[in-house]
């Protein structure tokens, strides 16, 4: 049947595949404010800080000129990255007391 999305879609740009594997990432978002003041704050959380950067290279149509339709109507105010580091990580980081 094929894919019937608008290619402008969040769902389309966001959605992301690498050798026929879904790149996923964890996400969640909440509302904040007031009436005059308000919008929505969104966490995602990945394996690997490139799947978020490609995520929105391709809400921004960095990477085929299709921007995000949500850009219409929503405007980022600010963004962020963190790193964690694994639990394996931490532990050739430790000390043999830790």
């Amino acid at each position: 049947m094929g894919d019937a999305r608008d290619p402008s879609s969040h769902v389309a740009r966001t959605e992301q595949e690498l050798g026929g594997e879904d790149l996923e990432i964890f996400r969640r978002h909440t509302p904040y404010g007031i009436v005059t003041n308000h919008g929505t704050m969104f966490v995602g959380f990945a394996r690997d800080q490139a799947r978020l950067a490609r995520m929105l290279a391709r809400m921004a149509g960095a990477e085929d000129g299709i921007r995000d339709a949500l850009t219409i109507y929503a405007t980022a105010l600010s963004g962020s990255y963190y790193w964690v580091p694994s639990v394996e990580a931490l532990r050739r980081l430790a000390t043999p007391e830790d």
